[in-house]
């Protein structure tokens, strides 16, 4: 169930896996310290029927069934975090498959410091009372100091750029309308950070009813993978065309950018139907970071590179993200964008 972007504001999804005292005691936590957490459901041991009553922590969590269906759960969810307070050493094995699962897919994965043998994955010791856990995470753009950065360009240079570009928006938004009508402004269903639904808006480049038309269209698809592209797409206005050549038709996602929805250098966010076509577990994980107007991507091959390198591009730039490389990401979408590399 992929979850609107708009209602977890700051707030993450996590499922909680073990007895239910464990997870009793870490849920009054998050109460009690008003952690904006949001508990999806928890995983409880066989034979368990519930939680125990709790003051602080009233509410019955949803049981989501059993250990081995959670990552089918991470697949099927958008969940941020999970959280493993099962008993060692009895569920080792257990355990490994699943932070093997979550570090694949871009979730970060919580689990006792107790339990050895993963030193060698990217971690921060954290106090969760009763608890001591390890976070185990995958890139670099988790507890990363240099992302407030990142989010403060991304707001005032959104903001700055939308003010500047006033003028050539209305330009733009009248040739559309002599072009070929109304409405100038496309709304398309995305799959941004962690899978969550946001609302991406584009200058209108197709036929009023072009979403009702790709149905018929799939048997002519070029792209490999999930992605969805075809040369030239009959659904595509003349107009249309020349501002997807130079890009201009992205320029709104300036107000997504400043909403907090996307970023302006992160992975492209796909369409809904894309991601329901993923065939492969380890191409979730780039869906670990905000989804931007530009990436990697849109500065190489961009529409002859199959959707797997794609992907690997996208981890490539979360594994090694830094403010200088969004820096140079930035400069080397201005040439690309000058000389028409857009489709």
């Amino acid at each position: 169930m992929l979850i609107p972007s708009r209602t977890v504001k700051n707030r993450h999804n996590i499922i909680i896996a073990g007895d239910a005292q464990a997870i009793s005691d870490l849920s009054r936590f998050f109460i009690q310290k008003r952690i904006r957490y949001h508990v999806h459901g928890v995983v409880l041991l066989p034979g368990e029927e519930g939680l125990p009553v709790n003051p602080e922590a009233p509410l019955q969590f949803r049981n989501l069934g059993a250990i081995v269906e959670i990552p089918a759960l991470l697949e099927k969810n958008s969940i941020d975090e999970l959280f493993i307070v099962l008993p060692a050493p009895c569920f080792n094995a257990a355990i490994r498959e699943l932070v093997e699962c979550c570090l694949g897919m871009g979730v970060v994965c919580h689990i006792p410091v107790t339990i050895s043998g993963y030193e060698k994955y990217k971690s921060i010791l954290q106090e969760w009372p009763p608890f001591s856990l390890r976070t185990l995470y995958t890139g670099s753009l988790y507890q990363n100091p240099s992302l407030k950065v990142k989010y403060c360009f991304d707001f005032y240079m959104s903001l700055l750029l939308l003010l500047l570009l006033i003028p050539v928006f209305m330009i733009i938004a009248l040739l559309i309308v002599i072009s070929s009508g109304w409405p100038v402004i496309f709304v398309h269903r995305r799959v941004g950070y962690n899978r969550r639904i946001f609302n991406m808006i584009k200058f209108r480049t197709m036929v009023k009813n072009a979403e009702a038309m790709q149905a018929e269209l799939e048997s002519l698809n070029e792209a490999d993978g999930a992605a969805f592209k075809i040369a030239g797409d009959p659904r595509i206005t003349r107009f249309g065309k020349w501002l997807r050549k130079m890009s201009l038709d992205e320029l709104p996602q300036l107000v997504n950018v400043l909403l907090g929805d996307m970023s302006l250098v992160g992975p492209r966010p796909l369409p809904v139907r894309d991601v329901s076509k993923i065939e492969h577990r380890w191409q979730y994980r780039r869906f670990s970071a905000l989804p931007g107007m530009t990436c990697t991507w849109q500065t190489s091959r961009r529409y002859e590179m199959p959707f797997d390198e794609w992907a690997k591009l996208d981890l490539e730039y979360i594994d090694n993200w830094s403010i200088g490389i969004d820096l140079k990401i930035l400069l080397r979408t201005i040439p690309a964008v000058l000389i028409g590399k857009g489709r």
